[in-house]
């Protein structure tokens, strides 16, 4: 009861006692890592540290010499431990745990405050720089190229491995035509990580203008347009063909199909042959009517009297051979 009465009393007077600006150390922590807010070495002896943040006065913890912490609250549940001296370790670092965090050391011979700083820092890799680009002229080749960071707290330089001689006005990089076959690097840095990306400026370089640039990809773009409504005609046009050409084909089966049937069926009328010479055979010799032929006129004798010519003949050809149900 006691110690939380001291407890109490430390967080309300806070605000009073730990306002000197001189005593803030800056500490700087990364994302995902860990941080010790450290109160250094002390010849009185420490009774315990209460933990609290600003502005608002927010509660943390308390500890002791001897990694000893009690009343956590709040987001640092399973994140804050205190060290051998009683400075608080906090683990699990976000950009939430950026704040300003105040040690209220209670000593026999009475109380100190510190106060720190806690900045957290991004680990910068590659990705997080944008490499943006500008070409004012294409013959001669004028790029500029502008370097961004899209986290907080970075510093942003220009550099080249092939020259020392740059023209940079912020993060903006200005390529003379006779630069633009070299290598430039972007840098990134905080105070936890630094990362950089290179670019050679000649792949922004071409033989037309930007306006040019633009009416050419329009053009490519109609191209590309018409040449897709074409094919889609060919296609079209193909498969139309192919259906006509399958109905056609279908349409000649048929007219075969049935023609075919027709002449099984039907007999000529002139077709004949002689009952008299039926045998119990299985097979009859069917003939067809090629011509007749022709009768001659009749010739007088010198008697006067006309020669009686026999009658027309008929000249038949064998056709086939037709089965003979039993």
């Amino acid at each position: 009861m006691i110690q939380l009465s001291i407890l109490v009393f430390v967080i309300l007077q806070t605000g009073v006692l730990c306002d000197d600006p001189c005593a803030e150390r800056p500490v700087p922590g990364i994302e995902g890592g860990d941080v010790t807010l450290q109160l250094g070495q002390t010849e009185i002896e420490i009774r315990f540290i209460s933990w609290t943040l600003l502005p608002n006065a927010g509660f943390i913890a308390t500890t002791k010499p001897g990694r000893f912490i009690d009343n956590v609250s709040g987001r640092y549940v399973g994140r804050v431990s205190s060290a051998e001296d009683g400075s608080l370790h906090i683990t699990d670092l976000t950009a939430g745990d950026q704040r300003s965090y105040v040690a209220s050391i209670q000593r026999d011979g009475g109380e100190e405050c510190l106060h720190f700083n806690l900045t957290v820092y991004k680990n910068l890799s590659p990705d997080d720089i944008q490499i943006s680009h500008n070409v004012t002229s294409s013959d001669p080749c004028l790029v500029t190229l502008m370097c961004t960071v899209t986290v907080r707290d970075v510093t942003v330089t220009w550099g080249s491995i092939d020259s020392s001689d740059i023209n940079v006005t912020g993060d903006v990089l200005y390529v003379p035509p006779s630069h633009v076959n070299f290598t430039y690097t972007c840098n990134a840095r905080n105070p936890i990580s630094d990362a950089s990306k290179t670019v050679v400026p000649q792949q922004y370089c071409n033989t037309e203008s930007p306006q040019n640039q633009g009416e050419s990809d329009r053009h490519h773009l109609i191209i590309a347009g018409c040449t897709i409504i074409v094919v889609i005609i060919i296609v079209t046009g193909c498969l139309l063909w192919r259906r006509k050409r399958m109905k056609r084909k279908e349409t000649a089966t048929e007219i075969h199909t049935t023609y075919g049937q027709v002449a099984d069926v039907q007999k000529p009328a002139e077709n004949h042959y002689d009952s008299s010479e039926r045998r119990e055979e299985s097979s009859v010799t069917v003939y067809s009517e090629v011509m007749p032929v022709q009768q001659r006129k009749p010739q007088k004798q010198e008697n006067g009297k006309q020669n009686v010519q026999p009658a027309p003949e008929t000249v038949y050809d064998l056709v086939r051979t037709v089965p003979v149900p039993k």
